[in-house]
This record gives C-alpha cells, structure tokens and sequence, in this order.
C-alpha cells in the first residue's frame, strides 16, 4: 500500500496543513515533535461542517482514528469511513506504531478481484440521487448544495438539464487555498487561479463555479447493470461515476462513498442494552417503539466512534403551579466502555420532543468530546 502520507504539528493552522492534500476525504496526519503519532484532521469536518477559519490550529481538531491492525474486517474498517468521510486511515502494530495506510480504494480494488464477494457487495449498492447544479453557478452556490444535502460532489447540467460537468469538495476547497509549489499544475477547465487565505470569503464566493469544475465526467447508461458500473468505474480509475439515461440526463451517481456503505452493511448488527421504563401509564406500544428507535439510532451513530456500552433514559413526572401545566423531566445517560459517560437533561411537555432536544445535546458533546 501506499504509504504516503500529509504530515504536519499540532500548532499547524488549517490553511498550511490542507494546502498539501488532494482529496477532501484524505486526512492530514498530526505528529509531535518526538514524531509521535496524535490522531488526524479532516477536511470535510473543518471545511464544511464546521466552517472553521483557516487561522484555527490543528491541535484543536484532531480526530482520533480507531486502532486498525491486519486482523480488522473489512466491514469495521468500512463503516469508520463512512461515519467519518476519512479515506485514510493508520494501521498499527502491537507497539501500537503506524505500520501502514489502509485506503478506501486499496479495500475496493481489492474486493473487486474477489468475485463473490464482489457480487455480494454489488447487490447492495444503492444508487444514490444526483445533486445537480446549473453550469453558471458561483462557488457559494454549490458549497452551500455540498453542505446542505452532506453530498462529495455536485453535478453540473446546462440549460437543457443535461450532464456538463461535475465538481467535487476538492475543487471547491481551491477556491479558498492558495496553491503551493508542493501542488501540480490545475487539470481544471478554465485559467489557473490563485486565492490567498486572507482575501475576504465573499468575493472568493462569487467566483463562478465554470473555473474549477471537471468537465470530462465518467458516465453509465442505467440499463448497463451494477455489476458492469462497477468494473467501468475500477477500469477507469475513477472515484465516482455519473448514471445517465438516454438522453444524457443525470440519473444517479456511484461512488467510492456508495461501495463503502455497501461493505459496511456486512457489519453484525450490534445489539446496545436501552434501558428505560413507559414515560406513564398511557403511553402505547407505538409510541415506546417510537422512542426506542430515536435511542436505538442513536447508540449506531455514537457506537462508530466509541462502543457504546448502554444507554438509559429517566422520566420524571411533575406539575408546574401556573395554570397546573405537566412537564417530562427527561434524564438521558450514554455508557461507553472506554468509562466516558454522556448525559443530558431536558424539561419537556411532550416527551418525543424531548427526546428528541436531548439527543442533540448527547451528540453536541460527543462532537466536542
């Protein structure tokens, strides 16, 4: 495997440490001074679900990957992917140093040689709808389409609705960092342009999205099969491919992010204990089925960063004197087995509703955690 990787020290601000990568799922390795490893930046969290200025240091948005080693399934290393939109991630030794880099397109190129396995995976493909944009749009706005519908690419269509192009996270980052030496000339449409990090964002907003875009887009007609999508996209080396119908309109499009979904889902089912009584006595099957499904979700979500050991959640019943108005006092613990606990609690009318707030809290502290 290629073990290549972007390098850089926890006082690193973003703009220098993302300067260097080609992929807006490829992550920068954070090291020491004493060259030891202390986890990863991600483009795609910092850039677009975090909007973070490119002053920010690294030292404060390390991720820190799971401990991968040559006995890890496939399926495990998949779904980290996934959760995380990192593509590259450490494999370590029993010293518990990097013996080398596992890539998403290492995994797939691999499975791909694997007839049955491959035909497996391919059943499960889901064929994901296209994001489209016009060709005349600005880099605003498809970088609000990027964060909004938490899509790696955009495609492009002209007046007619017909495929012109496609532009990805990638691209849409160049808009923002200047290149550096390190940098290989733009394969991009249109002239060359420099855009340092302290020019004001709006005006790199405006630019028009025509500069960056990748006009030449792998394509499949939709009757071809998944199977034969599949091998048209690995023979062509490409990280996505665009599915048309006959009249060249976008159909759907599948990428490496759809095949890794696809692996995760051999992943067993990982049942996580929730523990919680009816809310009161009048409350339903429909309703507790409800609400074990919002904590059932949960737990998945939280479970892919750290295994979960259970989850329990409290509800206290009590009347407020004005106007004799009931609320939920709602308590919602997570376990993990690493000893960390997250709780939340939320007063509430309506105990979905609550529910619901209090989840957004747990996962407002696992996102700082």
């Amino acid at each position: 495997m290629n073990n290549t990787i972007a390098r850089c020290f926890p006082e690193t601000t973003l703009g220098s440490a993302l300067s260097v990568i080609q992929s807006s799922h490829e992550p920068v390795f954070v090291f020491n001074d004493n060259d030891e490893f202390l986890g990863l930046v991600s483009p795609y969290y910092v850039l677009f679900k975090k909007r973070l200025p490119y002053t920010t240091k690294v030292k404060s948005v390390i991720i820190i990957p799971p401990r991968i080693n040559n006995s890890t399934p496939f399926y495990e290393i998949a779904d980290f992917m996934v959760a995380t939109r990192i593509y590259a991630l450490p494999v370590f030794n029993d010293k518990n140093e990097i013996k080398e880099i596992v890539r998403a397109k290492n995994i797939i190129k691999e499975l791909s040689k694997k007839p049955d396995i491959f035909s497996q995976i391919a059943q499960k493909i889901k064929i994901e709808k296209t994001t489209t944009a016009k060709i005349n749009s600005t880099v605003k706005d498809v970088y609000k389409l990027l964060r909004e519908k938490g899509t790696t690419r955009v495609v492009l269509v002209d007046n007619n609705k017909k495929l012109a192009g496609i532009i990805t996270r990638k691209d849409i980052e160049n808009a923002f960092i200047k290149p550096t030496k390190k940098q290989k000339a733009s394969t991009r449409r249109g002239e060359p342009i420099n855009y340092s990090l302290d020019q004001e964002r709006a005006n790199r907003f405006d630019i028009a999205i025509s500069k960056f875009y990748t006009r030449n887009v792998l394509t499949a007609k939709k009757e071809l099969g998944i199977e034969k999508i599949l091998q048209r996209m690995f023979r062509a080396g490409k990280n996505s491919i665009v599915i048309v119908d006959k009249n060249n309109l976008p159909y759907g499009i599948i990428s490496n992010r759809t095949i890794l979904k696809a692996m995760a889902e051999f992943k067993p089912k990982k049942e996580i204990p929730i523990i919680f009584r009816k809310p009161t006595k009048k409350t339903t099957d429909y309703e507790m089925g409800k609400i074990y499904t919002l904590l059932e979700r949960l737990g998945e979500k939280l479970d892919k960063m750290s295994p979960v050991q259970q989850i329990k959640i409290n509800f206290k019943k009590s009347k407020k004197p004005a106007g004799g108005i009931i609320l939920f006092d709602i308590t919602l613990q997570v376990e993990f087995f690493s000893g960390k606990n997250f709780i939340a609690e939320v007063e509430e009318r309506k105990v979905e509703i609550g529910i619901r707030e209090a989840i957004k809290r747990i996962e407002k502290q696992q996102r700082r955690s």
